[in-house]
């Protein structure tokens, strides 16, 4: 009984599905673990920002600030 309710489930279309992804590389951007998490969390909020279907990868900092380069799912660049 649980395999035919799984099989007419597993036929169900589920919907749309987006992805907002922030990536941070050792040691490229931190070599601290905490700091790493920071600068991937950082860019996953500026991927969420710069609407559905994005990847933010962080970029090393300069300074103060950190800049971010957004490009969506589909490898277009984001605008500005």
């Amino acid at each position: 009984m649980r395999s035919k309710a799984w099989a007419e489930l597993s036929r169900q279309a589920l919907g749309t599905l987006s992805v907002s992804i922030g990536v941070a590389l050792f040691p490229q951007h931190a070599s601290e673990a905490e700091a790493l998490l920071a600068k991937a969390d950082e860019a996953l909020y500026q991927a969420k920002g710069a609407g559905r279907d994005r990847v933010v990868i962080s970029e090393m900092s300069t300074g103060a600030s950190a800049r971010a380069q957004a490009t969506s799912i589909t490898g277009e660049p984001e605008r500005s």
